[in-house]
C-alpha cells in the first residue's frame, strides 16, 4: 500500500508540475499578445492624431481664405445668404407614371409583373401622404465629428 500510495503521489507532483508549466506558458503568450495590442493600439492613435492635425490644418479659416481668393475665378463661389436655401416643397419632383393599359387585343389587363422595362427607369413612390417641411431642412452632422 505504501508503494502504491508514494506512486500516486509522484505522479501527483509531476502532473501538477506539467499544468503549473503549461499555464506558465500559456499566460506568457497572453502577456505577449497584450503587449502587441498595446503597442498597436498607440500606433493607431497616433495616426489618428496626426491625421486630426492634418484636417485642422486644410480647414483652417485663412488657409481658407486664401484658397478661395486664389481660385475664385475658377470656382465662382459666393458667401452664403437667406437667399440660398429654401422649403423642401419647393423642390420640383417627377410625375408619377400612369399605370400600364390594358391590351386591347386580348381584353385582359396588363399583367403587373413588377419587373421594370429595360431601359425605363422605376420610380418607387412609398408614401403619398408625407406632409411637406416648412423652412429650411437641417443637414444632419455625421456622426463622430467634434466642434473644437
Amino acid at each position: 500500500m505504501t508503494r502504491s500510495g508514494f506512486a500516486l503521489s509522484i505522479l501527483a507532483v509531476v502532473a501538477t508540475a506539467a499544468w503549473a508549466y503549461h499555464m506558465n506558458y500559456r499566460t506568457k503568450t497572453a502577456l505577449g499578445q497584450v503587449d502587441r495590442l498595446r503597442s498597436q493600439i498607440a500606433a493607431e492613435r497616433e495616426a489618428v492624431e496626426v491625421l486630426r492635425v492634418e484636417w485642422a490644418y486644410l480647414n483652417a479659416p485663412e488657409r481658407l481664405t486664401r484658397l478661395v481668393a486664389r481660385h475664385n475665378d475658377l470656382l465662382g463661389l459666393e458667401p452664403m445668404e437667406p437667399r440660398h436655401f429654401d422649403e423642401v416643397a419647393a423642390i420640383p419632383f417627377r410625375p408619377r407614371a400612369p399605370a400600364p393599359a390594358a391590351d386591347p387585343a386580348s381584353g385582359d389587363a396588363a399583367p403587373e409583373t413588377g419587373a421594370p422595362e429595360p431601359g425605363k427607369l422605376t420610380v418607387v413612390v412609398i408614401s403619398e401622404s408625407v406632409p411637406p417641411v416648412s423652412g429650411p431642412v437641417p443637414i444632419p452632422r455625421p456622426v463622430g465629428w467634434r466642434l473644437e
